[in-house]
Parts: structure tokens; C-alpha cells; sequence
């Protein structure tokens, strides 16, 4: 599946420093649509077009979205990032997993990638509109990653795909 289309979402981004690191990642990695779900923050802040250089168009161009299932309501295939521990009977799987299932039907695209709140991640609620949901191996005295550092993690692991099938 070519990464173009796959979609990175994005929940409450507050930070714009971490935003437009993510737009400029999105352009690094081939992503082509970014979508922000009530963020808090300015996608025209100073400080997240000048983190974007150049993925400043991906930042302009990025789809605001007042709910979860409104932003991924065009997309058969939906992975969902957990940093909790607290994440109830919701199965996690290694990011390798998710995302060769992400990866595994060229013909269910779009496909989106769902990030949380970068203070306390996505809810349990929206865990359950994933069809998978994975989490990055850390410390578990201290799981949850920066949000750009997290979204960094997983465009290199998507992009991975993309030369395993040349």
C-alpha cells in the first residue's frame, strides 16, 4: 500500500511545536493528508509552520474534524496508538503486527493511523473504533512518548513496508 494514502490522525493536538513536527514528518515519510480532530491549538500557529519547513502545504491544507468517527469515516482499515497501561481488555499488538495488517489489502484504502491527546491519549472509546490498536515497546515507568516522537516511530516503521514490497 503506498503510504499516500494512508491518513494520520490526529485527537486535541495541543501542541504546536509537535504539529507542525508532524506535518513536516508527514512530508518526509510520504503522507499526503493530515487530519485534526478538535485540535487545540493553531494549525496557522507561528511556531508550527515554521516546524513544518517543508510540509507547510500538508499543515495549510489539514482537515479539521469535531469527532474521532467523522475524521476515519472514510477509511476501511483504522490502527490506533496506545501509550497506557491503563487500556482495559483492549488487545494491543506490536506496531510490526498492526501495521502489516494496515498494509496487508491494497484494495481497503484510505487506511488511517490514529494518534491521541498528547496529556492523556485517546480514550477507550476511541480504541474501540480501531480495528487494531498498537503500542510502542517502552519503559513502563514512563510509556507514553512525546507525540511527534511517537508519530516519528511509526512512519519509519510504516515506511518499511513500502521498500519490503519493492
Amino acid at each position: 500500500m503506498k503510504q499516500e494514502l494512508t491518513k494520520i490522525v490526529l485527537v486535541e493536538p495541543m501542541g504546536a511545536l509537535n504539529l507542525g513536527s508532524i506535518a513536516r514528518l508527514c512530508e518526509n515519510f510520504g503522507i499526503n493528508e493530515l487530519r485534526l480532530v478538535s485540535p487545540r491549538c493553531s494549525k496557522n500557529d507561528p511556531e508550527a509552520i515554521r516546524m513544518a519547513v517543508k510540509g507547510k502545504e500538508l499543515l495549510n491544507q489539514a482537515k479539521t474534524y469535531t469527532s474521532v468517527l467523522e475524521a476515519i469515516g472514510d477509511c476501511p482499515r483504522v490502527l490506533a496508538t496506545c501509550g497506557r497501561l491503563d487500556h482495559g481488555e483492549i488487545p494491543l499488538c506490536p506496531p510490526h503486527e498492526g501495521l502489516e495488517w494496515l498494509t496487508s489489502n491494497p484494495s481497503e484504502v484510505p487506511s488511517a493511523i490514529i494518534f491521541g491527546r498528547e496529556d492523556c491519549g485517546l480514550t477507550n472509546q476511541e480504541l474501540l473504533l480501531a480495528n487494531k490498536v498498537i503500542s510502542l515497546q517502552t519503559s513502563p515507568n514512563y510509556p507514553s512518548l512525546n507525540l511527534s516522537h511517537a508519530v516519528a516511530i511509526i512512519l519509519h516503521e510504516l515506511n518499511k513496508f513500502n521498500f519490503d514490497n519493492l
